[in-house]
């Protein structure tokens, strides 16, 4: 029960953490508009000025931001950009952000968390009832354990390297994931035994 509440306080902050952003992003959206609506003159000096700093003369920078400040939104959304420093991705929202990151966050904590631990099961119920327990328990848990490290470091390399995500980096984040886990098993295991 505490590992679907904990996954549920997991998926409640991650997407609190989208929405809020979202929020931020929708506000410096709304003050970027009404400042072209009140103030474009700044507005276009501000982005002439970006744009030599970046390299360009001063007749290219006014001819490139003339052409954006003809569409206020694109404008706003270009200063969002170039100005504020945001990503030229929108930030989700609420349901984009439960969808895409709350939900898998429930899911795989929770299966994360249960799926190992279902072989031993078998194992916990049979030694309580005196019988002998299943020598498969323990490979079968182990063999569950090592899929979901390689699942996890997958979908792990899939997310930081997107496209980019070659054998190689699978095989190195892989490994770097099994080192963790046989690192906090062999702790777990210290400590349970001799502290």
């Amino acid at each position: 029960m505490w590992t679907a509440a904990t996954g549920v306080g997991l998926a409640f902050v991650a997407t609190s953490c989208c929405t809020l952003e979202r929020s931020i992003y929708d506000l410096e959206l709304s003050r970027e508009l009404w400042e072209i609506e009140n103030h474009l003159a700044g507005e276009l000096q501000e982005m002439i000025s970006i744009y030599k700093n970046q390299g360009l003369s001063e007749e290219e920078a006014l001819i490139v931001t003339k052409i954006f400040s003809k569409q206020k939104t694109l404008f706003a959304k270009l200063m969002m950009v170039e100005e504020l420093g945001y990503s030229r991705l929108e930030p989700p929202t609420t349901r984009e952000a439960f969808a895409s990151a709350g939900a898998p966050i429930v899911a795989g904590f929770v299966l994360g968390f249960m799926v190992p631990l279902l072989p031993l099961v078998g194992s916990v119920r049979a030694i309580g009832t005196g019988a002998s327990a299943d020598p498969k328990a323990g490979s079968l848990s182990a063999a569950m354990l090592l899929l979901g490290t390689v699942g996890a470091s997958m979908a792990q390399t899939e997310i930081f390297f997107g496209a980019y995500a070659h054998t190689s980096e699978v095989l190195k984040a892989t490994a770097s994931n099994v080192g963790g886990v046989v690192a906090l098993f062999c702790s777990s295991y210290v400590v349970s035994r001799y502290v």
